[in-house]
Order: C-alpha cells, then sequence, then structure tokens
C-alpha cells in the first residue's frame, strides 16, 4: 500500500515518518483498525490500548489525540520503556460509534493490553465498560461523565475518568449566562449522554438562579438535515440559545436555525463539545461571531507545551483533548511502573495496578509535571514518593474514579477563530 494512496491513513504516514513499529490489522469494515505505534521495533513490549476516533462524527479529531499520546510514548520509551519494556501503542478507531467501537475494542485487547486509554465520548465509554470491568483492565478516560449508575463502577473496579463531569460545565454556563444578562433561553441538545446531561445541568442552573428554559429541545446525532425536526419542535423564542450537540451535528444545527428562523441578533452560548476548528468551520461565522462557550480549564503550562506540540507535528495545533490524552497516558505509564516497583518487579495486578492510579494521582510526595517525565520514572525506580500534576491540574480521583478538582473557562468566536477567555 503507498503512503500516497488516500486510503493510508495519517496515522500510519506519520508514524512511518516518525520511524515507529506499525502493526495493522485489517477489517472488512475499515482499512485500518488497530495501529501499534513506538519509537523502536526490537525488545520486549508492554501494550497500552488507545481508542480514538478516526472517523465518524468526530473523526476529525482522533490524529490530534494520538499525537499527543506519541509523545509520552516518545519520552517514556527513551528512558527505557516501563517495567524495562518498550511501551506499544495500541489504537483502534472506535468510529464515533458505540457498535463499532466494540469491534475494535476486541482487536485491542487481541494483542495483550494492560490498560485502556480512551475513548471520546460517554456513550462509547459505557458501552465498552462492561467488558473492561469483566476482563479487570485498567480503564483511563481522558473525558469525564457522570451518567454512570452505582453498579457499573466502584472502589473495587473504578472507571477514571480525568474530565470534570458534563454536569459541572452545564452549570458554570448556566451562571454566566445569568451573570452576561441573559438568563431567559432555549436550549437545543443532541440525545447523546454528554450533551444531555449538560444541557439538563445547564437548564437547572438557570431556574435555580432566576432564569428560564423556555424549551429543551433533544435532537438525534448525525443528522444531515435537521429543518424539520426544528420546525416540528414549534419552539416560541429562539433569541438566546444554548447549544450542546457534537462539532458536525452542532454546525448543522446552526445553521438550519439560522435559515429557517432568521435574526440578525441572536446570541449562542456552547458546550464543551463545540470548542473544535471544525464546528467554527462548518457554521455560519457571521452566526456565531461573539458566541460564548465553556470548557475545561488548562493550567498555564499549556502554552509550553502546545509549541512543543506545534513544534513536532510540523505546525498542528493541540486540541483541548489532546492534553487530555496527554496526562491520562503519562498517569497509566507512571502508575504502571510504581506498581511494578512496589511489587518486587513483578508484574503486577489488576489491584496493584489501581491502587497505584490513585497513589500518582494523589496529592503526597515530590510533584511532576508534563515536561518531567523521564524524572518521575527516575523517581519512582528509585522508590520515592511522587504525583502527577498534569496539563488539566493536580488529579485528585475519588474511589469511583471521578475527577475531584477540575475548573471550567470560558472562550469566543471571534473573527472566525476560537479566543480563550480570562
Amino acid at each position: 500500500m503507498s503512503l500516497d494512496n488516500p486510503t493510508f491513513p495519517r496515522c500510519l504516514a506519520r508514524s512511518l515518518a516518525r520511524g515507529r513499529v506499525v502493526l495493522v490489522v485489517f477489517a472488512l469494515s475499515c482499512a485500518c483498525s488497530q495501529v501499534a505505534c513506538s519509537s523502536q521495533n526490537t525488545g520486549p513490549t508492554l501494550n497500552v490500548g488507545l481508542l480514538l476516533p478516526f472517523t465518524g462524527e468526530v473523526g476529525a479529531m482522533g490524529i490530534n489525540l494520538e499525537e499527543a499520546a506519541m509523545m509520552v510514548a516518545d519520552q517514556v520509551n527513551a528512558k527505557g520503556g516501563v517495567t524495562g519494556r518498550r511501551m506499544r501503542l495500541v489504537v483502534g478507531d472506535t468510529h464515533s460509534d458505540p457498535a463499532r467501537a466494540l469491534a475494535s475494542l476486541g482487536h485491542v485487547l487481541d494483542e495483550g493490553v494492560v490498560a485502556v486509554i480512551g475513548p471520546e465520548s460517554a456513550d462509547v465509554a459505557m458501552a465498552i465498560l462492561p467488558i473492561l470491568k469483566q476482563r479487570r483492565l485498567l480503564f483511563v478516560s481522558p473525558y469525564g461523565t457522570d451518567s454512570v449508575e452505582s453498579t457499573d463502577v466502584d472502589a473495587d473496579y473504578p472507571w477514571f475518568r480525568l474530565a470534570a463531569t458534563p454536569t459541572s460545565f452545564g452549570q458554570a454556563l448556566g451562571k454566566r449566562m445569568i451573570a452576561d444578562g441573559e438568563g431567559t433561553a432555549s436550549i437545543i441538545y443532541t440525545s447523546d449522554l454528554y450533551n444531555s446531561a449538560f444541557a439538563a445541568a445547564a437548564a437547572a442552573a438557570l431556574q435555580q438562579l432566576g432564569g428560564s428554559a423556555l424549551a429543551q429541545i433533544a435532537l438525534p446525532v448525525g443528522h444531515e438535515d435537521y429543518s424539520n425536526l426544528l420546525m416540528r419542535a414549534s419552539v416560541a423564542n429562539l433569541q438566546v440559545v444554548l447549544l450542546a450537540a457534537d462539532p458536525i451535528s452542532g454546525a448543522r444545527i446552526v445553521n438550519d436555525i439560522s435559515v429557517i428562523y432568521p435574526s440578525p441578533d441572536r446570541r449562542w452560548y456552547f458546550s464543551p463539545t463545540l470548542k473544535t476548528s471544525s464546528f467554527v468551520a462548518n457554521a455560519f461565522p457571521e452566526k456565531i461571531e461573539g458566541a460564548v462557550g465553556v470548557a475545561p480549564s488548562i493550567f498555564a503550562s499549556a502554552d509550553a507545551f502546545a509549541a512543543e506540540f506545534t513544534a513536532t507535528w510540523n505546525g498542528d495545533v493541540p486540541l483541548d483533548g489532546a492534553f487530555y490524552y496527554y496526562d491520562a497516558l503519562t498517569l497509566v505509564a507512571l502508575s504502571i511502573e510504581r506498581a511494578w516497583t512496589v511489587a518486587g518487579k513483578q508484574d503486577p495486578t489488576f489491584e496493584d495496578l489501581r491502587d497505584s492510579v490513585r497513589a500518582v494521582a494523589h496529592t503526597f510526595g515530590i510533584v511532576t509535571e508534563w515536561n518531567q517525565i523521564p524524572t518521575a520514572l527516575d523517581l519512582i525506580r528509585e522508590g520515592q514518593t511522587t504525583y502527577y500534576t498534569g496539563l488539566s491540574g493536580p488529579i485528585l480521583l475519588d474511589n469511583r474514579g471521578e475527577r475531584q478538582m477540575g475548573t471550567a473557562a470560558f472562550w469566543q468566536v471571534s473573527g472566525g477563530k476560537i479566543v480563550n477567555l480570562n
């Protein structure tokens, strides 16, 4: 297969360009369902699964997120790997679809991974969670969701989630709207788990603070045309709209509303899922100019990371999700090394790995940051107590794996670009 072939995945081309060993497992549904990347190609490996969207509604994100993880793997392998073995990323395409993600997960698990990182959505995560729990495999999600029933995860089998919940972001945006004097709004959202939870929290916040949600309209994900659905909803007022959706669906909803309910001064507010260049590029630019959104807060070290990311990947700019995928793989790598060291350099059990994640994420010991991965590995190998504070700040996880810290920040569409607000 030629690198010039349009069916050849960009992830493979980039991996080969960086001198990586690449393992491809072909499936009928996709030219590449799995990729294993590393910076060297000899010796024993320790395999870590990475679930990413290379196709589907948010397929434009996948390569960017993978690049962040590859930066971690390069640093770990340059320092001797994990547990004396080269870290090897086994990458599966979720297709942004729970059913197809399950098939990709099967290929990833066939490679004997010790942990799984991802996926990009709550719906996919909830589909794969029972399998990972049954297998007793470490599960770390860069994104968060509070759509978890008590029977799904517990202290014995936590699902580690690094981002704050959609409820917390919905509450934050509701408060921002009240502060802006825009407490009366219509709420439109796609009916996936994340955006449903976000919309419900925003509506509750508006009502608790003296505002109101004139309408709460749930729409399916991925429709080509939302016009008929919006007209059937009989919306009374669309002057102030809070929109929670994936980037492609969100752009279509904005455009359809702008056509069937034109208004020169409509005010838009957006969920974290819309903070992407693909959304801004596909929505009518003059309609979303000045719109305000909410997203996870990234710490001051983000600028240095973004510069290194851009230099490493030929000008690419990291998406917000890249910061969380970087933190997730770093946390997993350091936790595995710690569990192995504590176990007397024997392969740790799941329980060892689980407890090690909690320890490395806990704010106790010598702090190490995103650009100190080699230092952190040395400290762990020396038996020192250390913890990782990442690009998204200190990572404190409760017994069920939900992040206890994480703040919201706001952004705006200005001049056709996303601009972070102070």
